[in-house]
């Protein structure tokens, strides 16, 4: 559902658009996070 959902909840600093490129797979975007979460 998050992913459905991406372009609308997302980076509060990136601009509106309502649709964005896809950048890669679900597994890609989870590991970007944990990875920014965690300071990497």
């Amino acid at each position: 559902m998050s992913w459905v959902l991406r372009p609308f909840i997302g980076s509060p600093r990136a601009e509106f658009a309502w649709f964005r490129p896809r950048e890669g797979s679900f597994f890609e975007g989870v590991a970007t996070a944990l990875r920014q979460l965690l300071g990497g």
